[in-house]
């Protein structure tokens, strides 16, 4: 019988390839003469020939592929959120190739930087190699495949070239015996994120090799990396904007782009995959395109927005306002009850169980596996969106965050104090210019008004207890922010028909640059300021860009009757977080105090902003409010990536 060679997997730090080490008789460990085996997804290998394929990716996730020692062997058939080797969808548009090629929409989304079999990004890449075999003959052989059919569609695999490109990977494509004696170095992406009912990102690699009539095959599995959406501890990069918003916010961090409907928030939603690198994570960074959003805006997306490293995700359109991505927002990282989220957590409004009040939206998300979106009810508002009555900001505390939550009642309390003062008679509303003006004592007096208080309240006291169940978060770490509502009929009676006439300007080319951005520069401060250079030293997307859009039209949604309820004032929960201390708000418009000028509202709020270290700034921003938003509604955040979330709370291990 003759002798099994036996390689032992040594420690990282070994200099030897496993297949060089001596060779140990552990004949009679196998009982049956003639066996072979194969253990290289565990701690041992062994062959009865001399023919051992041994592939390997990044499966601890420690930026780097291990050939010469075990390290990456224990995980190497693990594909869950904390083992396994990852990879990317590398969709973006390097170059514009697509936005030149495509004026059609469907072809425009069609199209990206892996639609066809040219490497266009190839930093994108993630790393699989192949331990080097020495004994082999001449006519030794290789192949790679990927052994599940949607997956096989779905992956690409390359081979570097002598000229610096990258050479696509087939199924029949072989490896000399030379280049097996060597190695191989490959690079894989994918063609699409992780798609419910489509693909869960999962791909087994095998490495066969052929020597004369022996045979050797070994697997590695991979997984893309999910998508991530950003919280507000998360420092603020860009943020992009109508002009109309531009104009009255003047910060200096703020992408512009032109033509797209003044309720950006609402059109896409930012995310990123990010994957171990050598020394930092590598990250890719895709827009969630809305459910809601039309053709028109989401061809104005994919030919500004999208660029190498920049990539867009759009599934079929369903014109239902809880699908639009004004209705998600992310709970920063915690952990609680045995559940650990350390890339946060997502929130969607709507109800669980019905079809009609359910955004599929939650099934896309929950097949990332990382941010399991938590329900909440927010069907009760007009346009039924969490961002109008929720928000998470980053506090100086043990958990590192808090929640504010608009309080109906302490709105109404206000302004009954604002009667008991003797301006019963004030309007509620302090703006002059083409609003309807309804006395306090009038409002007060009307009894939907407070009915519409009361059923706001208990809707929002239960989504509370339902933050409080999933997070641990304590009444302590509330804070409660005065808000006023109504029904629709009653707030439409401010008037104001959304024509943002005196915000109007000349439009500009989008080929234009505009001077305020320099990426080169640095910033010091955590998170973005009204003045000064951008943040960071590297700009999400290529080159600025610009939006004008004149006007804009309130969302079409199925549940806008007048019976639903709305924000009588301008909600300022509704608002953009700047950083860790300035937070920008819809000026609320209030009861003016008789004695001493200041809108009550204002200093209510910023009272309870003040208390989690925060300075707010208002803006007036009436014509949002009458397009049934407000700040919130009309940005997105571009925020930072830093951290592995594979590695635990805000990527500490």
């Amino acid at each position: 019988m003759r002798p099994i060679l036996f390689s032992l997997i040594l420690p990282l730090g070994n200099a030897l390839p496993p297949q060089f080490l001596p060779p140990l008789d552990i004949t009679k460990v196998l009982k049956k003469p003639g066996r072979s085996a194969s253990m290289s997804a565990g701690t041992l290998a062994w062959s009865l020939n001399d023919v051992d394929a041994n592939i390997r990716a990044d499966s601890n996730r420690d930026g780097k592929v291990d050939i010469r020692g075990g390290t990456d062997i224990p995980d190497k058939l693990k594909s869950t959120t904390t083992a396994g080797a990852l990879f990317l969808a590398n969709i973006g548009d390097t170059d514009g190739r697509c936005a030149k090629l495509h004026q059609d929409v469907g072809q425009l989304v069609a199209c990206h930087d892996a639609d066809d079999d040219i490497q266009r990004a190839p930093q994108y890449m993630a790393s699989i190699r192949t331990v080097p075999i020495a004994n082999i003959g001449a006519s030794a052989s290789g192949t790679i495949s990927v052994s599940d059919k949607t997956a096989r569609s779905l992956v690409r695999i390359f081979r570097p070239q002598a000229n610096g490109s990258w050479q696509i990977v087939k199924p029949d494509t072989t490896f000399s015996s030379q280049e097996l004696k060597q190695g191989l170095n490959l690079g894989i992406d994918a063609r699409e994120v992780r798609t419910p009912g489509r693909w869960d990102g999962r791909a087994t690699v095998s490495f066969t090799v052929k020597d004369a009539e022996k045979t050797s095959t070994d697997s590695v599995v991979m997984r893309v990396a999910p998508l991530i959406t950003h919280h507000h501890k998360q420092l603020l990069e860009r943020v992009v904007a109508s002009s109309s918003v531009f104009s009255i916010i003047h910060i200096e961090e703020f992408v512009r782009v032109r033509k797209l409907n003044v309720q950006v928030q609402d059109l896409f939603e930012p995310a990123y995959m990010s994957i171990p690198g050598h020394e930092k994570p590598v990250v890719f960074r895709v827009l969630v395109t809305s459910r809601t959003v039309y053709d028109y805006d989401l061809k104005v997306l994919y030919q500004t927005l999208r660029t190498s490293g920049v990539g867009m995700q759009t599934r079929n359109i369903r014109l239902n306002t809880y699908e639009s991505t004004g209705n998600l927002e992310t709970i920063p990282p915690y952990e609680f009850g045995g559940n650990k989220y350390p890339a946060g957590r997502i929130i969607i409004g709507g109800v669980e169980g019905t079809t009609s009040k359910m955004p599929e939206t939650v099934a896309f998300f929950r097949a990332q596996e990382i941010q399991d979106p938590l329900i909440l009810d927010s069907t009760w508002l007009l346009v039924g969106h969490v961002d109008e009555f929720i928000q998470f900001l980053p506090a100086n505390s043990s958990r590192g965050w808090c929640m504010m939550i608009n309080d109906p009642q302490a709105g109404l309390e206000l302004i009954r104090n604002a009667k008991a003062l003797g301006m019963g008679e004030q309007p509620v509303m302090s703006r002059i210019d083409g609003v309807m003006r309804i006395s306090i004592d009038e409002f007060l007096n009307t009894t939907s008004n407070i009915q519409a208080a009361d059923i706001s309240a208990a809707k929002i006291d239960e989504n509370i207890e339902v933050v409080k169940k999933a997070t641990g978060i304590t009444d302590a770490e509330i804070f409660r922010v005065p808000a006023l509502y109504a029904l629709h009929e009653t707030v439409s009676r401010q008037g104001g028909d959304g024509t943002l006439t005196s915000f109007k300007k000349k439009s500009r080319r989008p080929t234009d640059i505009d001077s305020r951005f320099k990426p080169d520069q640095a910033h010091t401060q955590r998170g973005a300021s009204l003045t000064g250079p951008p943040i960071g030293a590297q700009m999400a997307f290529a080159k600025p860009l610009f939006l004008e859009k004149e006007g804009g039209q309130a969302q079409a949604t199925a549940q806008a009757t007048a019976q639903a309820i709305n924000a009588y004032l301008p909600a300022t929960i509704n608002g953009l977080v700047l950083s860790d201390s300035i937070y920008v708000a819809p000026k609320p418009f209030g009861p003016r105090n008789a004695t001493t000028g200041v809108d009550v509202f204002e200093e209510a709020v910023h009272k309870v902003y003040s208390q989690v270290g925060y300075s707010i700034v208002f803006i007036d921003v009436w014509h949002l409010h009458t397009l049934h938003g407000g700040i919130h509604c009309a940005t997105n955040s571009i925020r930072e990536t830093l951290g592995a979330w594979w590695a635990g709370l805000d990527g500490q291990a």
